[in-house]
This record gives C-alpha cells, structure tokens and sequence, in this order.
C-alpha cells in the first residue's frame, strides 16, 4: 500500500479530509502488507523518497502467537497514524505529481508486496517548474493543453510503469480561485481528469469508474486485507484508536 500525499498549500482546506481517507486506508492494511507513504513536494529525487520510514506488517505462522501479531500490526499503524498527522502540518510550494510517481516504480521494487495499491491524496493540480503547470491561467488548462502535455510526456518517455498497480484518487477538485467561473472549473477539471487516466492507463496501472474522486469511494469493502477483521472492526474509522492511546 503505497499513499503519495500531496502538501501544497491549494490543500491546505483539506488536510482534515486527508486524515480521514487514512484512517479509512489503515482500517484496510493487515498481514504481509507493507504501508509507503511518500510527500509530493519540490525536488522529490534529491531528498529521502519516504515521508516516513516504511512499515512492514508482521504475518501470523503456527510459531507466532495470532493475538500478538495483530497487537503488533495495530501498533503499527498506531505509529504510522501519528506520524502522518504531523506529516499535514507541513506546506510546500510546488506539486511535482509527476515527478514523484515516476519514483515509485523503483519504491515498490524495494518494498515487494502482493497488494500493489497507491492512493492519491491530492487536487491532482500539477504544478512544477519541470513538467507542467494545470493551474494555469493565462491560458487556462484545458482539455488542449492537457493532451499537449500528454502528448509530450509519452515522446520523452516519462510515464511511469505502474503495471498491476490499482489507483485510487481522493481529493480530486477544482481549484479555489476557479470557483466564481463555473465554465472556466469544469473545463479545467475534465481536462485534469482526462490527463490522469490516460496517464495512468498508458503507465499500466488500473484505475477504476470511482477511483477518481473527491472523496476515497468504496475504498474499504474493495481494498481491505482482512475483511472479517480490521475493516470490520474498523479501529480507526470507528476511531477506536483513540481509546487504545490514553
């Protein structure tokens, strides 16, 4: 389970939202599972590629005691929780989305695992001085620009190979500044949406119908490891968490 979070400063409203969708992602994780979360911000190749160490999740055996493996997996996440929490406090100014999913690729080869699952916890508004910049405004990035970007991408070989990977997006939204010119959001938000999933379908990765949204759709009954144990129990949607700190 990889999450590529996104801490630029047109996500800052939202930060509680990303809280929630990872609470919603920890409720899924279990045995033999192993959580990546990487921060897209400026510069992403030059700095440690994981906001937060990687966690590896403990798989039961007949030498390991059951109880204590999922003591120790929910420990886990525990800290993971905690440390992302911190993690949205931060503020960057570029959102080099594309930058960073071309390192994941090599992430994941580091960290094998059956599930291959990334989440995007972003506006998906690319901004970068190297790739593109969808929150442009003069002109504004529409439907053309946005298959010129595209376009570019495939001839200078940039896409990631994302094969077998599943997508999910949750934060997907118009920008604030679109809001007063309902022609101007759409158009920017259909030519954002339709940039992904080409770039996505190009890189390999599956992308479902309601992957793609504002909100993380269905995620728990698609994705959860455990089903008749963490997510239905849901420790931290249910914020029980909570109580297991005090």
């Amino acid at each position: 389970m990889l999450v590529a979070v996104d801490l630029s400063s047109s996500t800052a409203p939202h930060r509680k939202d990303y809280l929630k969708y990872f609470r919603t992602i920890l409720d899924t994780i279990g045995e033999g599972d192993k959580l990546l979360v990487v921060k897209i911000s400026e510069r992403p190749a030059t700095g440690e590629s994981l906001a937060i160490p990687a966690i590896e999740y403990e798989t039961g055996s007949v030498l390991k005691n059951s109880h204590k493996i999922k003591a120790v997996n929910l420990t886990h996440s525990l800290g993971a929780l905690k440390a992302f929490e911190k993690l949205l406090a931060t503020h960057v100014d570029e959102t080099p989305i594309l930058e960073v999913t071309q390192g994941i690729p090599r992430l994941l080869s580091l960290y094998k695992s059956e599930r291959l699952v990334m989440v995007y916890l972003s506006d998906m508004m690319e901004y970068s001085r190297t790739t593109a910049n969808f929150e442009s405004t003069k002109p504004v990035f529409n439907r053309k620009a946005a298959e010129d970007a595209f376009s570019k991408l495939k001839r200078d070989g940039r896409i990631a190979s994302l094969q077998g990977v599943t997508i999910y997006v949750a934060g997907a939204r118009e920008l604030e500044s679109d809001k007063h010119n309902a022609v101007v959001a759409a158009a920017r938000r259909e030519a954002v949406k339709w940039f992904w999933a080409s770039y996505f379908s190009a890189s390999g990765a599956k992308l479902g119908e309601n992957a793609y949204a504002a909100d993380l759709l269905q995620f728990d009954a698609l994705e959860c490891n455990t089903p008749n144990d963490a997510c239905r129990n849901g420790v931290f949607t249910q914020e029980r968490d909570k109580r297991l700190t005090k």
